[in-house]
């Protein structure tokens, strides 16, 4: 079944530094192209001449070379790269997965975006089906109560006046027995557990392999300068900002554009140098984190050789 819709995020669309650089009517054509990928049988991806698909969309082929050149749109009409994918959790890289696959001589035009967030749909999908291997737990039968014993009235040889005297004396009998097992067993109610106290959870430092992604994250972002990390806790405001909007974007970083970051936010004479876009705040930080990492990496390519140029973090 194909779906209607597809997840928009507005902090995403208005952070990302590459489609920034498109003009307007480029950013509108974009919208119209996504469309069009989404509607596509292989989620994401359009595997006609880029001509076809500005047509299908509605839009210029202009419009669609500007996407082209910006590295909004990826692909080519005769020799397109495949799209492999190295996904990253708990500050450690995974092993690396293609998930375009592309034939010599031939169009593919895709959206790296839109063909991630589906294969990690279906990734996260996987653990939700019940399968033959994937099978909710079945608890035990409930027992059945037992029903309770009745005991004999009489030993049932007539209804008159011996058959009374009979069932009074079984009556006394039987609860005689009782009342000597009673009094012969002790029955003694076992001691509650004695709780043993939890030992302390063991910290890895210098790794925060019990860290979360996003805690991580804050962590270096505290690191940057030391005012921020005191105090080291985050506002609603911050946390908002990073989660809807510039949180993904760091995520991606490698620790080598980390490095980079703070050597630029330690460099003494960048708040002298109008060139360059340093915050004071955290929070400004966040907000304006393209135009930050923007910043530093004109600082870097300026103040240190060209063979250490830091890659693209965009993909």
């Amino acid at each position: 079944m194909k779906r209607p819709s597809f997840q928009f995020y507005p902090a995403d669309w208005r952070n990302n530094a590459k489609l920034r650089r498109c003009s307007e009517a480029a950013r509108g054509a974009w919208m119209d192209i996504l469309c069009c990928l989404h509607d596509s049988e292989e989620y994401g991806v359009l595997r006609w001449p880029l001509a076809d698909i500005a047509r299908s969309a509605g839009v210029s082929i202009r419009l669609a070379k500007e996407l082209v050149d910006k590295d909004v749109l990826k692909g080519d009409d005769k020799t397109p790269a495949p799209f492999v994918y190295t996904p990253r959790h708990a500050n450690r890289d995974g092993d690396p997965v293609t998930l375009v696959f592309v034939e010599n001589d031939k169009p593919c035009w895709y959206s790296s975006r839109l063909v991630r967030d589906e294969w990690v749909r279906l990734r996260r999908g996987q653990s939700t089906r019940f399968g033959d291997d994937n099978q909710p737990q079945k608890g035990p039968p409930k027992a059945q109560p037992k029903a309770a014993p009745i005991p004999p009235f009489g030993d049932g040889s007539g209804y008159g006046p011996t058959s009374s005297s009979s069932s009074t004396s079984t009556i006394k009998k039987e609860l005689s027995t009782s009342l000597s097992l009673n009094n012969a067993l002790e029955l003694r109610v076992p001691p509650p557990p004695i709780k043993q106290p939890k030992p302390e959870r063991e910290r890895v430092l210098g790794e925060d392999a019990e860290l979360s992604h996003w805690q991580q994250l804050m962590k270096k972002v505290n690191g940057l300068k030391p005012a921020w990390g005191k105090p080291a806790h985050w506002n609603a405001s911050e946390m908002h900002l990073l989660y809807g909007g510039s949180g993904a974007q760091m995520l991606e970083m490698t620790e080598e554009d980390w490095t980079m970051l703070t050597g630029y936010f330690r460099a003494p004479m960048i708040p002298e140098q109008k060139e360059f876009w340093l915050p004071r705040t955290r929070i400004k930080f966040v907000e304006t984190f393209p135009q930050v990492l923007e910043s530093a990496d004109r600082w870097s390519k300026k103040n240190q050789p060209k063979s250490a140029e830091t890659d693209d973090i965009y993909h």
